[in-house]
């Protein structure tokens, strides 16, 4: 019986960067409310707080230094590691990251969408 050649990872490395590239997480304003949905294809689901990731009774926000914001960085960086994205290991620097060179940075109060493949190059 002839044994099949060991895998050499490069179909998971391919799958998983698919993954990064179809998907998108977009920030809108709702009703003046800011809102973040996660979307995949044609399907957008919005993004939910981690209160048992990062101590915070309030929604979501960009745009300035804040709970909200790293609220935002959390849960983020937590969806990533779920979907085996990124390592648990370093969820924490990877949220820090985020909210400090990324999502405090951008024109507060303006719809934005963030292409994973783009929160690839920046969280490598």
């Amino acid at each position: 019986m002839a044994q099949e050649p060991a895998s050499t990872g490069r179909d998971a490395t391919s799958g998983q960067q698919t993954e990064w590239d179809r998907q998108s997480i977009y920030l809108r304003l709702q009703e003046g409310s800011p809102t973040v949905f996660w979307v995949r294809g044609e399907e957008a689901v919005p993004l939910q707080p981690r209160p048992d990731l990062f101590d915070h009774e309030g929604g979501f926000g960009w745009g300035r230094e804040s709970d909200d914001c790293m609220a935002l960085a959390v849960a983020i960086v937590a969806r990533l590691v779920e979907m085996g994205l990124v390592d648990p290991a370093q969820q924490d620097a990877k949220g820090r990251y985020l909210h400090h060179e990324v999502l405090a940075k951008l024109p507060a109060d303006e719809p934005r969408d963030l292409h994973l493949s783009y929160l690839r190059l920046l969280l490598g």
